[in-house]
């Protein structure tokens, strides 16, 4: 059917898995799958992360910390917002703003626990 054949290979084998009454019986598929798509097939994702590090990390910026750039990498990364739908976001979420005026976040610890409040 048409609908199949344009269902990527994870859809199809999750199909299958589900419509499986004794899953027990397919182990060593469920086994072989696993391993199977455990290893990316190309490294696009990392190679943009490195991209967005490098545009952080410039001569002028060379002192920040690891810390911070990994911080703004996750911002970056993850929030898929302009600066004015973000602006919003941060403005309705008082415990993160507290946070943010606060003087704690330039002391880092190794032992202090990683909090995140977004």
């Amino acid at each position: 059917d048409e609908d199949w054949n344009k269902k990527n290979i994870h859809d199809k084998w999750l199909h299958f898995f589900q419509k499986t009454d004794v899953l027990e019986r397919k182990r060593n598929l469920i086994l072989m799958c696993q391993y199977l798509y455990a290893i990316p097939g190309h490294n696009a994702n990392v190679e943009r992360i490195f991209s967005l590090i490098m545009a952080q990390w410039t001569k002028e910026r060379n002192r920040l910390q690891v810390e911070t750039v990994e911080s703004i990498i996750q911002c970056k990364f993850n929030f898929k917002m302009t600066c004015s739908e973000f602006h919003t976001y941060a403005m309705g979420k008082p415990e993160l703003l507290k946070q943010v005026k606060k003087s704690e976040k330039y002391y880092i610890s190794i032992n202090r626990p990683n909090v995140c409040f977004i």
